[in-house]
């Protein structure tokens, strides 16, 4: 969970920028940080629930791979961030939808073995299949 004092320093600021236009948002939350991304693959819901709330465009911006957050946060196996996806009404299924390069939706990237930090979560296959479900 994010330190409220740190979440309020992100609420103040996000407040400011909300109002530039869509270019200058895009450059801020775009490289080198890719703020959204590096959220997305840490698990920080309570940022990018924020964050999209202020600027709900947030959910189409993709990084390099054409992954939107939601994506980062099933191939990182973040539930709470992929959960934000029920915010977004009818929108979420162009996002499941959406494929990469080698043509692979959000199911194919379920499907990818997690990272080894996110295996070593719960013991036994069994039971990361059981979280997983």
């Amino acid at each position: 969970m994010m330190h409220p004092k740190a979440l309020q320093l992100v609420e103040l600021l996000w407040e400011k920028i909300i109002l530039l236009d869509d270019i200058r948002i895009s450059m801020l939350i775009g490289k080198p940080g890719r703020l959204i991304f590096v959220a997305a693959e840490q698990g920080n819901d309570e940022l990018l629930s924020k964050l999209i709330h202020g600027y709900p465009d947030l959910i189409f911006k993709v990084n390099d791979d054409g992954y939107t957050i939601f994506h980062v946060a099933v191939l990182n196996r973040h539930e709470r961030i992929f959960n934000l996806i029920y915010e977004t009404g009818s929108i979420k299924d162009v996002i499941v939808a959406m494929e990469d390069e080698q043509q692979n939706n959000i199911l194919h990237l379920a499907a990818k073995l997690p990272p080894s930090n996110r295996l070593k979560i719960l013991s036994g296959a069994a039971l990361q299949l059981q979280r997983e479900k």
